[in-house]
């Protein structure tokens, strides 16, 4: 499977549950089988944390266009709800979401082996104090023209890792992302509905603190590394998140919001995002 931004294999024996520390965040990762049984951790492949942050500021300076009810980055693509109600902070967002049979848009081939992450995240689209949470799953088409899987999960400052689950194009997958009360701890559990299967994530960090700022409902084009520039953007089939919600620390509850993101890169539209009650909706516009 080729590096998606600029990934490589991890050598870590494979064990029932894994625990390191990165950037000063210390994590967890557990495997669950349907059954409840633990299974083993195996890493999938490794992304560099800077090239994610960097990709963050980015989004960051378009945070004003939120009060336009849409934003538009050269990665994201859905929905994020940037006004926790009840003056709280969201400390909880849940969805669902189905892995999408991926292919190659016009000019592409599987030797640039083309990927997309959906994800579900708290302070991805601006936090002052630097904390950003997310977990979900990943495609990728390598270099035969298969489509590969994967879950993975986040916190800045560690950088982004993948783990390996079964996962299968079609499967129905949903998370839950919960932040701590003191913003810099929490957990991302990531299942695979159509196989029972498990993977819980459980962070602890000292320095960049979650603002609570933000939910999202997301379908991503990755940042690659060293070049520090996007991936080759899989094509889709119009997908779409379902049960969007998200709580904050004063037990307030919303769904969504308003405020769509869309994808456009060098001028053309690739991806629309659209919210429709407790589902947000991506469409490719490339048909």
């Amino acid at each position: 499977m080729k590096a998606v931004a600029a990934i490589a294999f991890l050598s870590a024996t494979a064990q029932a549950a894994f625990t390191e520390t990165v950037n000063g965040v210390t994590y967890t990762v557990t495997h669950l089988d349907a059954d409840g049984t633990e299974l083993p951790v195996e890493f999938g492949p490794h992304i560099d944390g800077e090239s994610r942050a960097a990709a963050r500021a980015q989004r960051n300076q378009a945070r004003a266009d939120w009060e336009k009810r849409s934003q538009t980055f050269s990665n994201w693509c859905g929905a994020a709800n940037l006004s926790p109600p009840g003056g709280g902070a969201w400390d909880r967002v849940v969805g669902a979401w189905t892995v999408p049979q991926i292919s190659l848009r016009s000019g592409q081939s599987a030797a640039s082996q083309p990927s997309l992450v959906q994800w579900i995240g708290i302070d991805g689209d601006g936090c002052s104090k630097g904390g950003l949470v997310q977990g979900g799953s990943g495609s990728q088409i390598d270099s035969n023209g298969y489509q590969e899987n994967f879950a993975w999960f986040e916190f800045v400052p560690a950088p982004l890792r993948t783990f390996q689950m079964n996962v299968s194009t079609g499967d129905q997958m949903s998370g839950v992302v919960t932040a701590g009360l003191d913003g810099g701890s929490g957990n991302v559990t990531i299942t695979n509905d159509s196989t029972g299967q498990s993977l819980t994530y459980q962070f602890t960090h000292q320095g960049d603190k979650l603002c609570g700022s933000s939910a999202e409902w997301i379908l991503e084009d990755l940042t690659g590394l060293p070049s520090g520039n996007l991936e080759p953007f899989a094509d889709f089939p119009d997908n779409y998140f379902s049960g969007c919600s998200a709580s904050t620390t004063t037990g307030q509850s919303a769904g969504p919001g308003t405020n769509n993101v869309n994808i456009a890169q060098n001028g053309r539209s690739l991806c629309t995002g659209s919210i429709s009650g407790s589902n947000v909706y991506v469409h490719s516009t490339s048909h």
